[in-house]
């Protein structure tokens, strides 16, 4: 067995040396991207908790979008369930710079705009935000990475993020009385992806 692996292990990193020789350059006008999030050492390694895809406006510029959509219904009969519904978008700008054969430095910003909203259905009568976690939020998010590109068509990426968020909550509705709510918060963030990104270009 050691030698049959012996044996195996030129040729693949021979395989190896070839593909990445023959991978494609730093993107260019019009590629698109799709990505998703992997930490190989994780309980559950590859996760695909957000939509990422960008299109190159050129070799180095980029449009950028990250999206979350989710639905929840928890149903305890026919005429009692609640619902909740939460959405969230980052239109975004890269420029991409300092790149070198097939690693490039990028950095940008994003606009994240997120709303989350609940819905208590009990019989005929319908509530809404009762929770006290709905809001509108907006933001913007200052944002810097680096893309390998290590094999045709494939890459690999890290980025971090800076940023300031403001978050509004909702007005509840209770049985078709209106309750104001003024609660709000203005905060600073800053992250950095605990992920790989891993994308396809095409």
């Amino acid at each position: 067995m050691k030698k049959i692996l012996i044996a195996v292990i030129p040729f693949f990193l021979m395989f190896f040396t070839v593909q990445t020789a023959d991978a494609q350059s730093l993107p260019e006008s019009g590629d698109k991207t799709f990505e998703i999030t992997t930490s190989p050492f994780s309980a559950s390694p590859i996760s695909f908790n957000e939509l990422r895809l960008r299109t190159f406006q050129s070799e180095d510029r980029a449009l950028r979008l990250r999206g979350l959509i989710e639905y929840a219904r928890d149903r305890f009969n026919e005429d009692n369930y609640d619902t909740e519904f939460f959405i969230s978008l980052a239109p975004g700008m890269e420029w991409h710079s300092a790149q070198h054969e097939r690693i490039s430095l990028y950095y940008g910003a994003e606009l994240p705009i997120s709303y989350r909203t609940t819905r208590e259905h009990r019989d005929n009568v319908t509530n809404k935000n009762v929770s006290g976690g709905e809001f509108f939020g907006l933001g913007l998010n200052a944002i810097a990475g680096v893309d390998l590109h290590f094999l045709n068509s494939f890459y690999a990426g890290v980025e971090v993020r800076y940023g300031i968020q403001y978050r509004s909550g909702l007005d509840a509705e209770v049985s078709g009385e209106t309750l104001q709510n003024d609660s709000s918060d203005f905060t600073f963030t800053n992250s950095a992806i605990p992920r790989f990104r891993l994308g396809v270009k095409f």
